[in-house]
């Protein structure tokens, strides 16, 4: 609240003093607290209406002292006064529109309060308070924000009357629309949208250019759908009855950024016209143009009108741009170079190009009719011609025009091939991908029927040249008058099919490389060409069969006379050469079939002769070999290598057939594989070998019919036999794999050369026999059990099975080893698994009676030994950790940590679990010491001494000694302890007496005595640990004796006699040496 008023000092004599000048100085006073306040004014709602108050008496006296005229210096002074009112109103106006929050209305005190006509401008605008923030995004662009509080408008409103009353409402309008700029700025700042000049735009690369399109569009919608709308509804409510200062101010406050939006778009349309621009130019004037009827009462007033002018120009801009860019289109397809012609007369990247263009260009086909419409004769430099088959729109003529364009560049292209035939190809595949692409889109509708049909004539006209240009020289062998025509003998007909084919294979060898890249194209092409070869083949094919017939008849061997097999497989193949030719042209299959039926009787001798030649056996025995092979084995000797005899070295390679007969299949087989028939040599092939290969597998004295389930119903069947029968399929099965596989491979591979897949098919077909002898091992696994004296045969299979893997051919299955050989893996982990439930299945019921090795102990001992020597083979199958079914092995970092090493020290584990309960079963503690340390040193000595000792390591070594060392010490303190006992000197009175000391000594000796008499029937099994008992205790019981003699002594009793301490020691020496020695 501002002071009340200080009353005049009456002190001095004034002049009159009317009411007008006693009026502006009550107002002075007020208005001069209100003006000095260093806080906002209408913080306070009862100051904001007193002083709005005083601003209205301040505004009616200068009227009334202007309208009277008679007083000029009080007129000046009441302007004056004006001028800081309306400054301090100009703040406050500023304040509010800026920081509404800070002037949020206090009712409390002041210098009066009138709260009724706010209360009435709240209830009736029907708002909140809360400002609406305009940056957020909004997908309904018919919303109106107001960006300031209702209370706010309302204010603000009041301090603009009284400016405009004023005579200040220019200033006001600006002082508006400095206020307010900020906001809007701010609010398209949040947009994305940064100041470019029309330079910047230009030198953009067209990425950075084509991301400000992206967002320089939904801000132009956001900006003059909500932004601007919703700045002239709040210039209208602020500014509401004093027009035009409401105009003014709208116009101040949105034209900087607007002006910058539009500038974009005109900088845009004004950049450079590469093709690549009009979508994103589309939717610039699509953004534009859609929001200019919009415009129309957000701009109607006369000072706003310049900036809807600027936008609908920027419209006609950006539409004026896409025009250029269809024009650059046309230019671009001019200048493309016909340098490099497309391989294969494929479709060129030009073509590509531009109908995608289009298709994608008629997805804004409405935008670009508005744009092109009246645009007719603005393509090139040159009106187009018009044609009353050529479609009429603004669009289609532009399009169309094009079009025509690419036609013309296409063809200049199709002249750098050489060849003319290609050349055709080369537009018969660029004018159907025309015709695909306007079917597949807008295109066809824009372009029309008959636009359609002038293309779908030139690519028929252009198939009909390739045909005359392509096959004229293959036709005319065919046509009557030809070089062989008329003649029906074989060197004549032989000579027409080698014409015929020869040309067919340079034709398919030089269009190879083309493409017909449409499939009915494709489809077309292909039988206008087998319509034109057909007519000359029927005669063709019916002197090719004669010919090939007379071979036919033949009931002997073709390959008894070398002439008549030659001229037959040259037969042959001039017959797959035709049908092959044939079928890349034919599309009709009635004459194909014809020729495949006269090949498969050919086929069929083919196979009858290959059996005869592949048929030869190996083998020089009368009881095992073909006779009929017997001529040719005398006559080239050096040709076989028996399989049969023994060999050391498995790198050698057997040929079963010889050299010639090899040569001659191979030829058979390559015609058999032209004809189709490859899957039937290979069969015939492995159906010829299988006599060969049953036979060898006979003489190597393996039973190829082994199964389990025979040897597992053998009950009787010992260990012994299965062992002989093992012992016969491993050298068998090394010399299957290392050279009669080998050699089938050999012969597979010289006799199919050039044809893997089917050397591979043939091969495994015959080898399989060779497969069989396999399920022997998996026979056995299952066979034996799981016998501990079992594994080391088992480990000789796993280790033939294992070296067979390397050298297995990839044609085979390596599941036929792989699996056995995992079955016997499991068999072998199974032994120990059963060895460990043999050691804890060992009865406890006796014990060597001396305390000496017991049997378990050697046997498992040895057996790990033994197990050592297939150390890596055991290693591999132990892979996974080893332990019980029901309990896994506990992990100590003491232990060996591989799988093997893991699998031994359990079953010592389990072994010496076994030797401490048999230990118990002795009823005297010192004796099942004694026994403990017998087996634990006889454990540790057989640990050193192989590779026991490496594959367990020193930390094991270490605690099994350690174990041993703790039952010395149990050894120690139940039987030597008790001796010492005896000795102790006792601290009560009278307990160092010569006959107490003689009483200790005597008990000493019996005791001692009955030590010596039982322990000697012990045994320890270790010298040297005898001596290091002997010694352990002589150094326990030897200094106590001394002390108690000593003590005895020193009672001064003459004539008593005791055993001397050298004597004691002498007879533990003896005990322990007669325990070494039993």
């Amino acid at each position: 609240m501002p002071p009340p008023p200080v009353a005049p000092s009456a002190a001095a004599a004034m002049p009159p003093v009317t009411s007008l000048e006693r009026t502006v100085r009550t107002l002075d006073r007020q208005i001069s607290q209100f003006v000095a306040m260093d806080r906002l004014i209408w913080a306070d709602s009862a100051d904001a209406d007193a002083f709005l108050e005083a601003v209205d008496d301040l505004i009616g006296t200068v009227q009334e002292l202007d309208a009277a005229g008679t007083n000029r210096g009080l007129l000046d002074r009441a302007d004056e006064l004006l001028s800081r009112c309306m400054a301090r109103l100009e703040d406050e106006f500023r304040a509010l529109i800026e920081r509404p929050d800070d002037a949020a209305p206090q009712v409390t005190g002041g210098f009066g309060s009138d709260e009724s006509e706010e209360d009435e401008y709240d209830a009736d605008d029907g708002f909140g308070d809360e400002p609406i923030p305009i940056a957020r995004p909004v997908s309904d662009f018919d919303i109106v924000i107001d960006a300031l509080p209702p209370g706010s408008v309302s204010d603000v409103h009041q301090i603009a009357r009284r400016m405009v009353d004023a005579g200040f409402g220019r200033e006001c309008a600006e002082a508006y629309a400095a206020a307010r700029r900020g906001f809007i700025d701010e609010s398209v700042a949040r947009l994305g949208i940064r100041s470019r000049t029309v330079d910047e735009v230009h030198s953009l690369p067209w990425e950075e250019l084509e991301f400000d399109i992206a967002r320089w569009i939904p801000a132009f919608k956001m900006v003059f759908r909500i932004l601007i709308p919703s700045e002239r509804r709040l210039c209208d409510r602020v500014f509401e009855g004093l027009a035009p200062y409401g105009d003014l101010a709208f116009v101040a406050a949105v034209r900087t950024q607007a002006l910058q939006l539009i500038s974009f778009g005109d900088a845009v349309a004004a950049a450079s016209r590469a093709p690549e621009r009009l979508f994103r130019v589309i939717d610039m004037y699509e953004a534009v143009r859609d929001l200019l009827s919009d415009l129309d009462p957000v701009f109607s007033d006369p000072y706003s009108a310049a900036l809807r002018a600027e936008v609908s120009a920027v419209c006609n801009t950006l539409g004026s741009s896409i025009k250029g860019i269809f024009m650059e289109l046309e230019n671009l397809i001019r200048r493309d170079p016909a340098r490099v012609a497309v391989p294969g007369g494929g479709i060129h990247p030009i073509t590509r190009y531009v109908m995608n263009y289009l298709r994608a260009a008629c997805g804004s086909r409405q935008t670009l009719e508005e744009v092109m419409e009246g645009d007719l004769g603005a393509v090139g430099t040159a009106a187009i011609a018009v044609d009353p088959d050529r479609p009429t729109s603004s669009l289609a003529v532009h399009i169309a025009w094009i079009m025509d364009v690419l036609h013309k560049n296409l063809e200049t292209k199709s002249k750098i091939y050489r060849d003319p035939p290609l050349a055709s190809i080369f537009l018969m595949n660029n004018g159907k991908y025309i015709i695909h692409k306007v079917n597949d889109s807008e295109l066809g509708v824009l372009l029309g029927d008959e636009w359609m049909k002038q293309i779908m004539s030139r690519v028929r006209r252009w198939s009909v040249e390739y045909q005359r240009g392509a096959w004229a020289k293959v036709i005319s062998v065919l046509q009557t008058g030809g070089p062989g025509v008329g003649s029906i003998t074989a060197k004549s007909m032989l000579q027409k099919m080698q014409m015929f084919n020869s040309y067919l294979e340079e034709i398919c060898a030089v269009q190879s490389d083309w493409v017909i890249a449409d499939e009915q194209l494709r489809a077309d092409v292909k039988s206008v060409c087998f319509v034109a070869l057909v007519i000359g083949m029927d005669e063709t094919l019916q002197a090719l069969d004669d010919l090939i017939s007379q071979f036919l008849s033949l009931d002997r061997s073709l390959w008894s006379s070398s002439d008549d097999a030659e001229a037959f497989l040259e037969a042959v193949d001039e017959l797959t050469s035709t049908i092959h030719g044939l079928e890349s042209t034919s599309a009709d299959h009635a004459l194909l079939e014809s020729f495949d039926l006269l090949l498969e009787r050919c086929s069929a001798r083919l196979k009858d002769e290959f059996q005869r030649l592949v048929g030869t056996s190996g083998f020089s025995d009368d009881d095992h070999g073909d006779r009929s092979s017997k001529r040719s084995q005398n006559e080239d000797a050096n040709d076989h290598t028996f399989v049969a005899q023994p060999v050391r070295n498995f790198d050698i390679i057997v040929d079963a057939l010889p050299e010639g007969v090899v040569t001659e299949a191979n030829r058979v087989a390559r015609r058999m594989i032209a004809a189709g028939f490859g899957d039937t040599c290979a069969e015939t092939y492995a159906s010829a070998r299988r006599s060969f290969i049953d036979e060898s597998i006979a003489r190597l004295g393996v039973d190829a019919h082994w199964e389990e389930e025979e040897l597992c119903n053998k009950s009787t069947t010992a260990w012994e036999e299965l062992e002989t029968r093992i012992m016969r399929w491993i050298p068998a099965t090394r010399v299957v794999f290392h050279i009669l596989i080998p050699s089938e491979r050999h012969l597979c591979d010289c006799i199919f050369e050039g044809f893997t897949s089917y050397a591979d098919l043939a091969f495994a077909t015959a080898c399989r026999p060779f497969l069989q002898p396999l399920s022997f091992a998996e026979a056995i696994a299952a066979a034996a059990g799981h016998r501990p004296e079992s594994l080391f045969r088992m480990v000789d299979m796993y280790d033939a099975l294992t070296d067979i893997l390397p050298v297995l051919d990839e044609a085979l299955d390596h599941e036929v080893v792989a699996a056995p050989r995992e079955r016997l893996g499991l068999s072998i982990k199974g032994i120990f698994v059963a060895l460990e439930k043999l050691i804890r299945g060992d009865p406890c019921e006796s014990s060597p009676p001396d305390g000496g090795l017991h049997p378990i102990t050697r046997y498992v001992m040895n057996y790990l030994m033994a197990a050592c020597v297939s150390r890596h083979t055991l290693e591999e199958v132990m892979l996974v950790e080893f332990g019980r079914a029901d309990e896994t092995c506990p992990v100590d970092p003491d232990r060996p940590t591989s799988s093997l090493a893991i699998c031994f020290a359990w079953i010592v584990d389990v072994l010496i679990a076994n030797l401490e309960s048999k230990s118990r079963i002795y009823g005297h503690a010192p004796l099942g010491c004694v026994f403990l340390i017998n087996n634990g040193i006889y454990i540790i000595k057989k640990v050193s001494g192989c590779e026991l000792k490496i594959l367990l390591g020193e930390d094991w070594t270490r605690v099994m000694s350690a174990k041993v060392h703790q039952w010395v010490l149990e050894y120690r303190r139940a039987t030597w302890g008790r001796a010492v006992a005896i000795l102790e000197t006792d601290r009560r009175p009278g307990s160092s007496s010569s006959s107490v000391m003689l009483e200790k000594l005597n008990r000493f000796h019996t005791f001692l005595e009955a030590i010596c008499q039982v322990q000697s029937r012990w045994v320890l099994v270790d010298k040297q640990q005898a001596v290091d008992l002997s010694v352990m205790v002589e150094e326990l019981v030897a200094p106590v004796y001394r002390d108690t003699v000593e003590m005895l002594k020193a009672t001064e009793d003459v004539g008593v006699s005791y055993v001397r301490p050298e004597d004691v020691k002498s007879r533990i020496q003896r005990l322990f040496k007669a325990m070494a020695k039993s």
